[in-house]
Order: C-alpha cells, then sequence, then structure tokens
C-alpha cells in the first residue's frame, strides 16, 4: 500500500466490520499501518470494491485494533498505540477519540449483569476495568499554580517557560488587598515551580507584566545566551494615589546552572512597554506611542546595558510588533500596519528608523505576523483576517510604497496572538504552514500558503461547495466570510481558502462528490431534469428536522468550529434540487483593478487554515481535490471540548456564576425560595416572551442560560435592573429573576442551553 513513490507503508492489522449504522453507511474496512496511519476503506456491499480512502495518523508505530460490540447493533474499535483511541461512528461520522488509557496493551469486551457494557483493559502492569464514554472531552494535565498567568515564553534550549503571573492577597489587619507580581520558571515536562520566583520591584506603584519573550543575546564573550526579555507597565499606587515616576521598565533576566532566574540589566521607561521583539543584538519595544531600538552590550555575566539608538512616533499606539531581517512591522491600535526599515548605521553614520511602507486604511489592529518574502499577516479587533503585501500607490509623484490586501477573510473571532511557525517543506509541497493563531475565545487556528498549482483549483472548489453545503439556520457561508477591508465590493473570502469548509467534502457520498468535483473544474449548467443530483443532502444530523438550526458541532481544538455558521456536521449537503451555477459562485476578475505602475510579480497568495497537513498524491481533478482534503483531517489527539463540567457544591446560595461554553458566556444561579417564588407569581400573560418559570429549569434552584442579549449581543449584568435579576446597560434591557426580557428592545428570553444534572452537585453543559 505505497504512499508515495519511492516509500511503502506495511499494514500489520485489519478489521472489516460494520461501524455506522447500516441505514447510513455499509462496512468499513480499517488497517492499521506499521508507521502508525490507520487507513480506512469503505466496502460495497454488492461487489466487495473499496472506496473512500482516508488515514489518520494515531502515533508512530502499529496500531493494534480491537472490535468491541455496541448496544445499537454495530461495532466500535479500540486501537492502542502511544495515543490509543476509540474509533466510532458520530452523526454519520467516523471519529477518532482520544482515550484516557495511554498504556492499553489489550482490550476485551466484558459485559457482565454486575458490570454491564464494560471492557477490560490490559497493561504492562495490571487490568483495569473500565466503561466507554464516547463523549468527547479534553484531557488536560493541570498545575495549580495559584497565581494570574498574564504572559508566557517558551525556552525550547532550556526547556522550560517564563511566566509574568500576578498574585493578589487579602489581609485581615489592615483588611487590604495586596498584589505582588513576579516571573517565575516552570519545567515542560514535569510542570514544576523552578528555583524562587523572581519579585518585579515597584518603585512607587504596581507593576504588570505586559509582555516577555525569550531571546538569544550576545554575552560579553560575544557567544550568545538565553535570556528572557520582560516588558512591564507602573500603575498609581491605589494607596497613596501619586503617580508613578516611570511608567514601566525592560528587565532582562538570566537563567543559572540551578535553573533559577537573576538579574541581568533593567532599563526605566516613562511609558508601558507593550510588545519587545529582538533584532540582532538590539532590543526593539514598543512604549505607549513610540517604537525604541536599544543596544544591548553585556558587561558581565550580571550587568547590561540598554542604550536607545533611534525612536519612531507610532500613530496612536503600537498594540504588536513583528520582525524580519531588519524590516520591524509595528500593528498600530487604530491606524492598521506600517513597516519600517532599520540602519544600525556605522562610525560616520548614525542608525536610522524610516518608514518602508504602510497600509493606508483604519484598522483597529491585534497581531502582526511576518508570513513570507513581502507578505504580512494582520488581524483586527472586528475579527478580520488580513494579508497585506507591499505595492506602490501611483498617485503621487513619486509613487509612494503602500501595504494592500491580498486576501481577505472574516474569522468571527478576535485573534491575539499571532506566532511564526518554521516548518521545511519540500519544493512541491501543496501546502506550506506559516503560523498559529490564538483567539480571545481560546481557540487555535493553523494559518499556511497554498501552492500556485492547487490555488485556482480550491478557490473555484470552495466556492462551488457552498453550493452543496447548508448551514445551520441557513446562514450563508459567503456572506458568514465576507470582510469590510477590502478596497472594492466583494462577497466571501478574498483570495482565502477555509479548510474546515473544505473539509465537509469528506462526509459527501461519492456520487455528490463525483458531482462537486465536476462542477468545481468544469462547470456545467443542471436542471432538475438532467437527473444527475438525486441525492437530497443536510448538513444537519440523521433524525433532526432542518428547522433545527442551533445545532452546532463539537468544537475541536485545532478547527475550532463551535459556533460557526459552517460547523454542522457535513455528512450530507444542500437540501434543494441543483439549478447550476449562481452569481455567487463565480470568481471575478479584478484584473482591472490592478495599478500599471506595480510590479509584474505575483503579488496574490491563497491563505487557509487546516487541522493537519499532508501531502497531495492522487492525479486528476477529484482525487486532487479528495486527498488534499484526506490530509486535513484532525488527529485524535486533538479533539476537544464540546461539554463543561460544573461543580455546583462551590456556588453559595443567591450567587451568580458566569462560565464559557463554546466561546459564549453561561449564566448559572443559585437561587433562593423567595427567587423561586417571585418568578413563579409573575402573570405571564404580560410578558413580551411567555414562558413559566419552570418550563426555564430542570431543578428550580438552579437557573442556567446563555449570558447573551438577545437584543445585539451584549453580555448583561448580574444582579441589577429594574426586576432583581440582570440588567444590558447598553440599550436598557430588563430580564427578571428567570430570564424573562421585562422591559427594554431585547425581544426575547435569554436563552437556555442544553444541560444535565447527571448527580447531585455536578451540571453538565453541552
Amino acid at each position: 500500500m505505497p504512499r508515495t513513490e519511492d516509500s511503502a507503508s506495511v499494514p500489520r492489522d485489519a478489521v472489516l466490520l460494520q461501524i455506522h449504522p447500516p441505514n447510513v453507511s455499509g462496512p468499513t474496512l480499517l488497517v492499521a499501518m506499521e508507521d502508525g496511519h490507520v487507513v480506512t476503506f469503505n466496502v460495497s456491499r454488492k461487489d466487495f470494491s473499496l472506496s473512500g480512502r482516508k488515514s489518520v495518523i494515531l502515533g508512530t508505530r502499529q496500531a493494534r485494533l480491537h472490535v468491541l460490540p455496541d448496544p445499537g447493533g454495530f461495532y466500535n474499535v479500540f486501537a492502542t498505540t502511544e495515543n490509543a483511541s476509540l474509533i466510532h461512528s458520530s452523526e454519520g461520522r467516523l471519529v477518532y477519540s482520544a482515550t484516557t488509557a495511554e498504556d492499553a496493551v489489550h482490550v476485551v469486551p466484558f459485559d457482565a449483569e454486575a458490570y454491564p457494557d464494560s471492557i477490560v483493559i490490559a497493561t504492562s502492569s495490571h487490568l483495569r476495568l473500565s466503561q466507554l464514554d464516547t463523549e468527547r472531552r479534553t484531557q488536560i494535565n493541570a498545575f495549580p499554580l495559584g497565581e494570574t498567568v498574564r504572559r508566557l515564553a517558551y525556552s525550547p534550549t532550556l526547556k522550560l517557560f517564563g511566566l509574568g503571573c500576578l498574585v493578589r492577597q487579602l489581609n485581615s489587619d489592615p483588611p487590604e488587598e495586596i498584589v505582588q507580581t513576579r516571573v517565575c520558571l516552570v519545567d515542560e515536562v514535569m510542570f514544576e515551580l523552578l528555583g524562587e520566583p523572581y519579585l518585579l520591584p515597584t518603585p512607587d506603584g504596581h507593576e504588570i507584566p505586559e509582555c516577555i519573550i525569550r531571546a538569544e543575546l550576545p554575552d560579553s564573550n560575544g557567544e550568545l545566551v538565553e535570556r528572557f526579555i520582560v516588558g512591564t507597565s507602573i500603575s498609581a499606587d491605589p494607596t497613596t494615589g501619586n503617580p508613578p515616576a516611570y511608567g514601566g521598565q525592560i528587565l532582562i533576566l538570566g537563567v543559572d546552572s540551578d535553573r533559577k532566574l537573576f538579574k541581568v540589566s533593567s532599563k526605566l521607561l516613562h511609558g508601558a512597554c507593550k510588545c519587545l521583539g529582538v533584532l540582532g543584538d538590539h532590543v526593539v519595544a514598543g512604549l505607549s506611542s513610540s517604537i525604541i531600538v536599544y543596544k544591548y552590550t553585556e558587561e558581565s555575566s550580571t550587568s547590561a546595558q540598554l542604550q536607545a539608538l533611534v525612536a519612531y512616533r507610532s500613530s496612536t499606539y503600537p498594540i504588536d510588533i513583528s520582525i524580519h531581517g531588519n524590516i520591524i512591522g509595528v500593528a498600530d491600535v487604530m491606524k492598521s500596519l506600517t513597516l519600517l526599515d532599520f540602519e544600525p548605521g556605522s562610525a560616520q553614520l548614525p542608525p536610522v528608523l524610516r518608514p518602508r511602507a504602510r497600509h493606508n486604511r483604519s484598522a483597529w489592529a491585534t497581531a502582526v505576523c511576518h508570513i513570507e518574502s513581502d507578505a504580512w499577516l494582520e488581524s483586527d479587533s472586528s475579527g478580520n483576517l488580513m494579508v497585506l503585501t507591499q505595492g506602490t500607490d501611483s498617485n503621487f509623484e513619486p509613487a509612494r510604497p503602500t501595504l494592500e490586501v491580498s486576501s481577505a477573510l472574516n474569522l468571527g473571532e478576535q485573534v491575539n496572538r499571532i506566532r511564526p511557525l518554521n516548518v521545511v517543506t519540500s519544493q512541491n509541497a501543496p501546502i506550506a504552514p506559516k503560523a498559529f493563531l490564538g483567539t480571545a475565545d481560546g481557540g487555535l487556528y493553523l494559518f499556511g500558503t497554498v501552492s500556485e498549482t492547487h490555488l485556482d483549483l480550491l478557490t473555484t472548489f470552495q466556492s462551488r461547495l457552498t453550493t452543496f453545503v447548508e448551514s445551520p439556520g441557513g446562514t450563508n457561508f459567503m456572506q458568514w466570510r465576507t470582510t469590510d477591508k477590502l478596497p472594492i465590493e466583494h462577497t466571501g473570502p478574498w483570495r482565502f481558502i477555509d479548510g474546515g469548509f473544505l473539509e465537509h467534502f469528506l462526509d459527501m457520498s461519492e456520487a455528490t462528490q463525483e458531482l462537486v468535483s465536476r462542477n468545481s473544474i468544469h462547470p456545467v449548467i443542471l436542471t432538475a431534469r438532467d437527473g444527475d443530483f438525486d441525492e437530497r443532502i443536510s448538513c444537519l444530523p440523521p433524525g433532526h428536522d432542518k428547522a433545527v438550526g442551533s445545532r452546532v458541532r463539537p468544537r475541536t481544538s485545532a478547527d475550532h468550529l463551535g459556533n460557526r455558521p459552517d460547523s454542522a456536521p457535513s455528512a450530507y449537503g444542500y437540501q434543494a434540487t441543483f439549478k447550476g451555477t449562481s452569481k455567487g459562485s463565480k470568481i471575478p476578475d479584478f484584473g482591472s483593478y490592478m495599478s500599471d505602475k506595480a510590479p509584474a510579480t505575483n503579488k496574490i497568495f491563497s491563505y487557509f487554515m487546516v487541522g493537519g497537513l499532508g501531502a497531495i498524491t492522487a492525479a486528476g481533478a477529484k482525487s486532487t481535490v479528495e486527498e488534499f482534503l484526506k490530509n486535513m483531517s484532525a488527529s485524535a489527539d486533538v479533539l476537544a471540548m464540546a461539554k463543561v463540567e460544573v461543580d455546583l457544591n462551590a456556588i453559595p446560595e443567591g450567587k451568580n456564576v458566569i462560565i464559557k461554553w463554546r466561546g459564549k458566556p453561561v449564566f448559572i444561579r443559585h437561587r433562593t425560595e423567595g427567587e423561586i417564588a417571585e418568578a413563579n407569581k409573575v402573570n405571564i400573560t404580560s410578558l413580551r416572551d411567555p414562558e413559566n418559570d419552570a418550563d426555564r429549569v430542570k431543578k428550580p434552584e438552579w437557573l442556567v442560560m446563555l449570558g447573551v442579549c438577545t437584543h445585539l449581543g451584549c453580555v448583561p449584568i448580574g444582579e441589577a435592573g429594574d426586576y432583581g435579576g440582570w440588567f444590558c446597560p447598553c440599550h436598557g434591557s430588563h430580564y427578571d429573576i428567570s430570564g424573562r426580557i421585562r422591559k427594554g428592545p431585547a425581544p426575547l428570553n435569554l436563552e437556555i442551553p442544553e444541560y444535565e444534572f447527571p448527580e447531585d452537585g455536578k451540571l453538565i453543559i453541552g
């Protein structure tokens, strides 16, 4: 079973069984390969032909496949390898769920009267009686630090993390809150604190760590050594109210042979240090309103000097910086991206920091990162992603260098960190990973570039796929991904590929895949009489009514589809008869908008986010797209939480708790007897959205609801308003103690999510 031209993978184990319900799919063949891959095929009941090949990496060595019967009449497969996984059917898809049985060697079913539907897991040292839980949940190794971690950096050389932490302590005599900030070291394997934390000095106020980076700087002998650079802000001491003499400082910290922190140097600043970077033996700092380049000179192992060389005045406030060569990319909080050229100077010439190019459109930037060549990735507070490339503005003489949007997409989440990813790929690789993106909602995305040979194919394919995929609530994918950061009017992602959306192709039937592929590469006009599209497909799971538009697919840490409108299970496609091409499915030609004076080089890139990467090996239009999508399947160890478990014993009576579930706040109220009586005595005929209190709760004392105002999506304030419940200060909506709208512009009551009480004192949301 060769995967590439010059290598082959040897099968080590195989099973043929019915994983999906018979009305969904036929038998499935699973083959465990020697190199850790598990390959699956669909088996035809008529001639036993194989089709629909898919591959998932479970580890570095072969997996053993253990068949476990399911009470529904079909089977699950337990794969034992470094990352033990349960392979089962979920909503028409084949799901690889990570398990907690990491040391399992052999697994057999054990259905006894005392232990029904159980399994026995054998390890190298003992036997374990267990039960399977097919719910996908995040497995976390928690380290109870007891502090608020504001910033962190990782040192691959020292194999440890540097954490900028904040500690709050309450004193009873005198009653006051004491805030301490410090930098700690944590081992990457054991997750243990190393040495004593380094306390941040606070000469006349509270000092807060704003940024921390790891860097290699030259020591007194000219050799590169590992250093942590910390930027802080200093606020006024609340006890005195006096303004601090300085606004922040830069700390250079080293790590000794005992893995303890020590101070090398510090530099007091007149403003807060919000971002840091290293350019050779220079330290670049983003202060409150300027970018300053410092010369770093280490005199000994415990002393160094930071000498300011040159500064550049930012438009408003630099929020992030990214450095590539001698170019410094500055993301301004209001004025988007500016590129600066740094020239270190010489004995005769002073150092210079001059503008290289600027994005002339306003954008409330949140993060920036260099991608490749002259391409930069920027995010803004509205959830947009933009790829900016350097060009010229021919309206001026001489022509001014500018940054132009070459790709754009509305992500729907605010990205607050972009970190470059350096992965060596072959010259003909279809995908080149470039950066990780972290969002304020806790999502992780992988960002990469698509080769020119697959650019037009995937762009057209994505546009055509929108015709076959129906999103929950009927939200149009092209409208959802539309951004307002383009200089022209355009609907949908602009030169951007959404890998999560393209994965829907893998869950369609082969007949539908043929139809999508044929129309993606060779568009033709079909009508209902053509008879080529008789199958009705929907993104909603089997057995669910089409009107249920709020059901979403469980979120994963890689594709993070949570509440996106294109996130429904995609085992099926479009719900109406296909009627050919539409205006929204055509890619317009924007050649007339290109400047004649612009360089002849190709400045247009296509970018996308995927859960995993692989190679395209098959030939032909359908096989190219299909093989491309197979390698985007998430591996078992990146499956993430679809439910949230809450300990109710920690919530006292009469108090609210707010948690986050799928990117949304959830209000949990432990109601008193008086509050329950107050909620029940309301005459519902007088309500705008009539609903009994008993219909909104499963237990009278526990009220669980989404903390999102039904007017414009704001987050209401608890224990406020005219009715003692919640109040939305944005537009004045008042909710009572049952979460029902009583006054203001909100049209509906606060939404109740799916939840259950599996046992006393425990709540599971989802």
